[in-house]
């Protein structure tokens, strides 16, 4: 369980050191507008939101494992498709594909650790979660 808390902390803190490069990187690097980067990223916050019950769902049906798998794929995608980014609509499909994987990390994550703890400690292994997650 502790390997599984470990992810999510490393997944938090990479999702908010490589965020904010990312917008200097499309703005710097890329030449799209302070509008048009903001706008990219803000699509991985949007698509998460509406990605996350969707995985809760799957989570049940399909099983937590294989969905933070899939939500660790997604991620992977995502982020690797970013320096192949030349125009907006790529940085849109990039920040789609992190979006979900954001999105199924965290349902995916909790599934696990309630399957992996004993009832009686929970309350504990939640409360580490939620202190590595996103604020």
């Amino acid at each position: 369980m502790q390997t599984l808390q470990l992810g999510g902390l490393c997944n938090a803190f990479g999702n908010g050191i490589v965020l904010p490069f990312t917008f200097i990187y499309l703005h710097n690097v890329r030449d799209f507008g302070l509008g048009a980067a903001g706008l990219v990223l803000a699509t991985n916050a949007g698509v998460s939101i509406l990605a996350g019950p969707i995985f809760g769902v799957l989570v049940d049906r399909i099983g937590g494992r294989a969905m933070l798998v899939t939500a660790l794929v997604f991620l992977a995608l995502g982020f690797a498709s970013y320096p192949f980014v030349h125009h907006p609509w790529q940085g849109f499909l990039a920040a789609f594909l992190t979006g979900i994987g954001n999105g199924g990390f965290w349902p995916s994550q909790s599934t696990l650790i309630a399957a992996l703890t004993p009832a009686e400690r929970r309350p504990a292994a939640f409360a580490m979660q939620r202190e590595s997650g996103p604020r």
